[in-house]
């Protein structure tokens, strides 16, 4: 499997390809009224309009100011499409299933429902997550009808 891997704040976070639509640079985003506090708002990508969420207090990371470095990546759920905020891309990676450890019973601040598992890459973990998966149903059909 392979897996994009990202940082938000300072964790390594694995993210499988074929959830991935695309990766672009951090953009305007148009504020949306009245929206949950963790959707930041909307992008414009060529006529099609993708809600940004600033995931990183959902899962316990500190947000840090946007950088050159800072990325959308939007992601595929069904056929919903949403971008969230990492700080930087590192690379992409590939992963075979026996590498993949089982996730320990613990990681600060996160569902540990949206762990598929652990890889271990020279000195770093990477958490491989189901980042897709932290909007659930009901908050994705919430945010539908916030879309023009």
């Amino acid at each position: 499997m392979r897996f994009l891997v990202t940082y938000i704040g300072s964790s390594a976070f694995g993210i499988r390809t074929d959830e991935v639509a695309q990766v672009l640079p951090m953009m305007a985003v148009t504020p949306i009224p009245d929206a949950p506090a963790y959707i930041m708002g909307q992008l414009n990508i060529r006529g099609n309009f993708i809600i940004l969420a600033d995931i990183r207090e959902r899962i316990s990371r500190k947000t840090a100011p946007f950088s050159y470095d800072t990325r959308v990546i939007v992601l595929k759920k069904d056929s919903f499409r949403f971008g969230i905020i990492c700080d930087f891309l590192e690379k992409v990676i590939e992963i075979d299933t026996p590498d993949i450890e089982p996730p320990p019973k613990f990681i600060a601040g996160m569902d540990r429902s949206l762990i598929r598992g652990v890889y271990r890459d020279e000195n770093k973990l990477i958490v491989l997550a189901d980042l897709a998966g932290l909007l659930k149903e009901e908050e994705i059909e919430d945010i539908k009808k916030l879309i023009p």
